[in-house]
C-alpha cells in the first residue's frame, strides 16, 4: 500500500530522539507497524497483516500486554475478514478470554467486538462464534451486506 510505504520512509527518516519505543509522547517503530495491522486488518490482506503484527511484536517491550493483545485481536479480525471465520474467531477467543478485566479496557473490547462485526451473518450462529459473542458481551454491529 503506498501510503503505508510514505509513513515507513518518513519515518526512517526521523531522528531517534522522537522515536523512543517507551515514550507515550513519540512515535516509535512499533507504532508504524500497528498502523499497518489496522489498514491491513480491515482490508482483510492476511500476508501483510501477519507480518505488521509480528514486527511490532518483535519491537515492544516484553511489559505491553494490552499492546499485544490489541495486536492479537487486530489479527484474529483480519483473519476473519480474509475468510478464515473460524481460525480468527478461536484466536479472539483464546485471546480475550486470556485478559484479565482490569486489561480488558475500552479499546482491548472494542477490538474483541470487531472480531464479531467481521463474521458474515450466515456464519453467526457457529457454536465457536455463538460462545466468543457470549464472552465478549454482545454480537456487535449488523454486518452491512457492502
Amino acid at each position: 500500500m503506498p501510503d503505508l510505504r510514505t509513513i515507513e520512509e518518513i519515518f526512517q527518516q526521523l531522528p531517534a530522539s522522537v522515536t523512543d519505543v517507551r515514550s507515550t509522547d513519540k512515535w516509535s517503530e512499533d507504532r508504524v507497524h500497528y498502523t499497518a495491522a489496522w489498514v491491513h486488518a480491515y482490508a482483510g490482506d492476511r500476508g501483510p497483516l501477519d507480518k505488521s503484527v509480528a514486527d511490532a511484536g518483535a519491537i515492544l517491550p516484553a511489559d505491553e500486554p494490552r499492546t499485544r493483545t490489541q495486536l492479537a485481536l487486530l489479527r484474529a479480525s483480519g483473519h476473519v475478514r480474509a475468510g478464515d471465520v473460524t481460525e480468527g474467531v478461536r484466536l479472539a477467543h483464546t485471546v480475550y478470554e486470556a485478559q484479565p478485566v482490569e486489561h480488558r479496557t475500552t479499546l482491548v473490547s472494542s477490538l474483541a467486538r470487531k472480531v464479531v462485526d467481521a463474521v458474515p451473518a450466515q456464519r453467526r450462529r457457529e457454536a465457536g462464534v455463538t460462545a466468543y459473542v457470549e464472552l465478549v458481551g454482545g454480537a456487535g454491529s449488523p454486518r452491512s451486506s457492502a
